[in-house]
Order: C-alpha cells, then sequence, then structure tokens
C-alpha cells in the first residue's frame, strides 16, 4: 500500500468504529475493504459497472453476497440516493479527478454535502500537478480538468474548490508520493448550524 493509502487508513485509527462511511467512486475497492474490516459501517458507490461488481465481490467474503449487494451500488456522483443526513465520513480519494469540470465537481460537492451528517468530515485526495509544471502558471488556473486535459490539483486549488462548495477546512492540504505520481490529501468538515460544537 502506498503512502498516500496508508495514511487514510491511519487517519480511520482515531475514529470511532461505529462511523458510517462512504466510499465515493470507490473503483477496485482498495479502500472499501480495509474499512470494513476494521469494522466500520462501510458503503460503496461507483459509476462502473465492472468496478462496483469488483467490490462486491470482495465485500461478500466479509458480509455475504446480499449484503454486499446493498452496500455497494452503481451511481452517478452527482444523484448518489442516499438519505439525507446519512454519512459520517465520506472518502473521496481520486474521486474529483473523474469529474468533467469545475461546474459538475460543485454539483457533485453538493451532492456529497446533502448526504453527510451535520460535523461529518470528508477525506480527499487527488492527483497533485506534477513536479516539472508546478512553477509553470499552475498555480493561476483552475484545476486542468477544465482545459481537457486530466485534472490535477495543487493544495491552493484544492482547498479553492472544496471551501467554495461549503466545506471547512480540518487538515490543511499536503503532497504525498504514490506509487503512480503525488497526490494533494485533505480532510474538510461540514460545518452548519446544526454541528455540534
Amino acid at each position: 500500500m502506498d503512502e498516500s493509502s496508508d495514511h487514510l487508513l491511519r487517519t480511520f485509527g482515531a475514529v470511532p468504529p461505529s462511523s458510517r462511511v462512504l466510499d465515493l467512486g470507490c473503483g477496485r475497492g482498495v479502500h472499501t475493504e480495509p474499512l470494513m474490516r476494521l469494522g466500520f459501517d462501510v458503503y460503496a458507490c461507483d459509476r462502473s459497472p465492472k468496478a462496483v461488481e469488483a467490490v462486491r465481490s470482495l465485500l461478500a467474503d466479509i458480509v455475504g453476497a446480499a449484503e454486499a449487494k446493498k452496500r455497494c451500488s452503481e451511481s452517478r456522483l452527482d444523484a448518489l440516493g442516499y438519505p439525507d443526513d446519512y454519512f459520517d465520513w465520506v472518502v473521496a480519494f481520486d474521486t474529483l479527478a473523474r469529474v468533467e469540470s469545475d461546474r459538475d465537481m460543485l454539483e457533485m460537492l453538493d451532492e456529497v454535502r446533502r448526504v453527510m451528517k451535520s460535523g461529518g468530515w470528508i477525506y480527499v485526495a487527488v492527483p497533485a500537478v506534477p513536479d516539472a509544471e508546478a512553477g509553470l502558471g499552475a498555480a493561476d488556473r483552475g484545476y486542468a480538468g477544465d482545459s481537457g486535459m486530466a485534472p490535477t490539483f495543487m493544495p491552493r486549488t484544492l482547498d479553492d474548490v472544496l471551501v467554495r462548495a461549503g466545506f471547512t477546512v480540518s487538515e490543511r492540504p499536503s503532497i504525498a508520493a504514490r506509487n503512480d505520481g503525488r497526490v494533494v490529501r485533505a480532510i474538510y468538515r461540514k460545518v452548519d448550524e446544526q454541528t455540534p460544537v
């Protein structure tokens, strides 16, 4: 497991295991399975039918096939199908990198806020702007997806998107290594008038 995934699991070492967690854009379940094995009330979704089947197969070994089918669903990221105020935590690992525009990203994050409890947390990890591009005006653009390129972020641009979506910074963005490059990772919180002090 690379450094960025290790950080996610270490973060969850301090989270109450009774927490309900959504693995948003779960892919092949790299984080879904370990979080479930750690005892969290985990749900997962992805827009890829192949990814959903792969995750259901992983989860079936833990909770059985019928429960795995309930726990992992195929859904659009801007129309999740979960009730309001349902999750304590959302894991969005590489999920924002699959969104096609800034507008779509804000719509998806609005849906994420809807399904999160007041005071809930979102762990975000996204591809970082490569070192070679970091000094070439990358700090002045939004995120690379608006130009048709694969979306990449700098700490400031990740903060900008999440704060515009109504989240509060809990753990400032930092850059970490991973097998295929670098990621920007951070933790944000849904804070509103109902948030416990």
